[in-house]
């Protein structure tokens, strides 16, 4: 579960960085 989340704001950052 926790990898999960990781993960997800891992994509969230360079989501982010990318806009």
């Amino acid at each position: 579960m926790l990898q999960i989340q990781k993960k997800i704001s891992l994509k969230y950052l360079i989501y982010l960085y990318i806009y």
